[in-house]
């Protein structure tokens, strides 16, 4: 895991990202340093926590969400507005 996270932090011009192995919650910091990032897919088995630090990712213009928790689905109206 620690190596997949200092890749994510080398990876300056990241645009696309999908996790589908239900990892997400670890990598929710590192995809939080990515202002570029345009396009995600996720397994979205998410707490209420985790799901609030997904929405502050507001540049995304393709969202595709696996196994999505209630608490995401929560959040959704949300996240939209800030898109």
């Amino acid at each position: 895991m620690g190596d997949l996270i200092a890749s994510m932090k080398r990876c300056t011009n990241l645009r696309t990202f999908i996790c589908l192995p239900n990892i997400l919650p670890a990598l929710l910091l590192p995809l939080n340093e990515h202002d570029h990032l345009q396009g995600l897919r996720l397994n979205a088995m998410l707490t209420v926590q985790q799901a609030k630090l997904l929405t502050s990712l507001t540049h995304v213009k393709s969202l595709s969400l696996d196994a999505c928790s209630w608490n995401m689905v929560g959040v959704l109206p949300e996240w939209t507005r800030k898109m």
